[in-house]
């Protein structure tokens, strides 16, 4: 009887143990509360996939193993260097530390919020030398818009090595708080190899403190001269015009001040060269242009192939605005589109087939001060022409729209000139052509007068 009992007070002892401890589990959820939508299956999934790399993937890498930089903001040296403006709306301010404040924007070149801090007037091939472009920042006051939808332009950390924009996928966070982005150099393609810019685009809101912006390269980045080049490498003229050469060595330093020239050839009689211009003569055919040039490496050469063509018919009899648009720092709109020459007489005259262009001050980006001239030159299909212009006034970059488009030549993309320069190219025309046109913009000059001549254009055959 008392084992009856024992037995069944410890029963009942049990389950009230179970009661309690069931009692104090947490309530289960409704799994119909919140439905669940599951991504409908890949068709065909590769079996061994390798997924592209998510931006910010946080993977380490030791930039101090990196000892050779070229600074462009540091906290560590004075530099000098001044942040340029590509018409974004970014407030940008230098700190007595040498670090800058970038505060975003509320729309970058109408788009999204954001911050742009643009580096320019490098030598062209200057970022190739380098293996990683990389900056630091405070990004305690800053919320970066990292959406994924490819319709949102410039969301996230990016760098543009004209034309070429990459989205950062690695990072560094630093015990300071601050992050290091970073990005291979090689993922810009050949962009790097003719780039004179680079420029840091965030999406988002708020100010970002810029500590440190650098290339970084494991390896001394200037190596001892081994070559040199000269451009244009081949190109035709008008005789009795001009053509200018430029000579680089194998760091991307332009060395034709410190280079000898001499003609050549068969044709070459009648043709000059003073310093780095050659003038044609009369004497239609090949001239030959060699450039010499001397340092502690040794001795180098190249050659240029030039083509003289005898005396052309300049097809251009008149030239005119088609429009012209001015909007210094992108910010008053000083020519909106306009089309007729009185109404812009301010900044434009056009006489005698010459323009010239007064450019204010506060131009800072590409697109700022375009300006479309109409000819009366025509070209049919699989005819050979040559085409050929002056710029002077001012030493400047230019693009140049052949046409309004890349049929007959590819765009001259923020090409640098000097005052009194001849620009010419030549080519054969894949379709007919008639009132050929120039769209140029000078959004990345200084303040002045560009002027625009000795417009021609001619068939070759």
């Amino acid at each position: 009887m008392k084992k009856t009992k024992l037995f069944m007070a410890t029963a009942l002892l049990f389950a009230a143990s179970t009661l309690f401890i069931t009692g104090c589990q947490p309530e289960a959820e409704n799994p119909d509360s919140t439905p669940i939508e599951k991504p409908d299956p890949k068709p065909n999934p590769d079996p061994d996939p390798t997924p592209d790399p998510k931006p910010e993937e946080e993977i380490t890498l030791d930039l101090s193993t990196y000892s050779y930089r070229k600074n462009f903001v540091s906290t560590s040296e004075t530099l000098g260097i001044t942040i340029s403006d590509w018409g974004d709306g970014t407030d940008r301010k230098p700190n007595e530390d040498g670090s800058w404040t970038l505060t975003a924007s509320t729309s970058m070149w109408g788009g999204i919020s954001g911050v742009v801090a643009p580096f320019t007037g490098l030598n062209a091939g200057l970022i190739s030398q380098y293996d990683y472009i990389a900056f630091t920042g405070d990004f305690s006051n800053f919320t970066i818009n990292d959406t994924e939808d490819p319709e949102v332009g410039n969301a996230g950390v990016n760098i543009k090595v004209p034309d070429v924009q990459k989205r950062f996928a690695t990072k560094n966070k630093n015990a300071d708080g601050t992050i290091t982005y970073y990005i291979a150099t090689s993922e810009f393609g050949d962009a790097p190899k003719s780039a004179v810019e680079f420029a840091i685009i965030i999406g988002g809101s708020g100010s970002i403190k810029l500590t440190e912006v650098y290339l970084a390269a494991k390896e001394n980045p200037v190596k001892p001269v081994s070559a040199i080049t000269i451009a244009p490498e081949t190109t035709t003229i008008a005789s009795e015009n001009t053509v200018t050469f430029t000579v680089k060595d194998s760091n991307f330093n332009d060395v034709t001040a410190n280079t000898t020239f001499a003609i050549d050839g068969e044709d070459a009689t009648g043709s000059t060269i003073a310093a780095n211009v050659l003038t044609a003569g009369k004497t239609a055919g090949t001239v030959t242009v060699k450039a010499t040039y001397t340092c502690d490496d040794g001795t180098f050469t190249a050659t240029a192939s030039i083509e003289v063509t005898a005396a052309l018919t300049n097809l251009v009899t008149t030239v005119g605005l088609e429009r012209v648009f001015l909007q210094p720092g992108w910010g008053e709109i000083l020519l909106k589109d306009v089309t007729v020459l009185a109404d812009a007489a301010e900044y434009l005259t056009i006489e005698n087939n010459v323009a010239t262009y007064k450019l204010p001050a506060g131009l800072g980006g590409q697109w700022q001060a375009q300006l479309k001239l109409s000819t009366d030159a025509d070209i049919k299909k699989d005819e050979k022409w040559y085409f050929s212009f002056k710029l002077s006034g001012m030493n400047g970059n230019f693009t140049l729209k052949l046409n309004d488009n890349e049929i007959l030549v590819p765009m001259f993309n923020k090409v640098a000139f000097t005052d009194g320069q001849v620009i010419t190219c030549s080519g054969t025309s894949p379709e007919d052509i008639e009132n050929i046109s120039l769209m140029f913009d000078f959004g990345t000059c200084p303040e002045g007068s560009v002027v625009i001549s000795d417009i021609m254009f001619a068939k070759t055959n």
